[in-house]
């Protein structure tokens, strides 16, 4: 499924000026299904045509609510989806590493001000922070991926 942002980045007509959907609609997850709550009715039939352009998308309404369903994704999507996620997971890791660099970094103007037990507390203390947040960003890829190859 394509992430809220890009819906809320769909331009449509409003009188004659290039719209964001953002700005004529609340736009939400319901289950499956993405729900968007147009502020105007008479819009419908333009943010409903916008919408159709992708023709993977199944769009139904009533009133000024449009509800719009994504097909499954195949086996082949769902890979790719695993590897565009793994990439994240690894720029997340270099992340966190960098920002343990960085740290440590501005500690080294201060060190010898400090005794040895203090800077191996402290180095301790950012190294068990970084391992955590790696972990945390490790488990939510594992889940992620292990729901994705039912």
């Amino acid at each position: 499924m394509p992430p809220i942002r890009s819906f809320e980045e769909l331009k449509l007509m409003v009188n004659g000026t290039e719209t964001p959907l953002s700005a004529v609609a609340q736009i939400f997850l319901k289950g499956p299904s993405l729900l968007i709550n147009i502020f105007d009715k008479k819009l419908v039939p333009s943010v409903q045509k916008a919408l159709c352009a992708d023709s993977n998308l199944f769009v139904s309404s009533t009133e000024n609510l449009i509800s719009v369903t994504f097909p499954k994704p195949s086996k082949e999507q769902r890979q790719e989806i695993i590897v565009s996620a793994k990439q994240s997971l690894e720029t997340t890791k270099v992340a966190v590493r960098n920002t343990r660099r960085k740290l440590l970094g501005k500690f080294n103007a201060e060190w010898n001000k400090l005794d040895t037990v203090t800077r191996k507390r402290l180095e301790k203390e950012v190294d068990e922070v970084c391992a955590k947040k790696t972990g945390e960003a490790e488990a939510i890829f594992s889940l992620k991926k292990a729901a994705l190859e039912k």
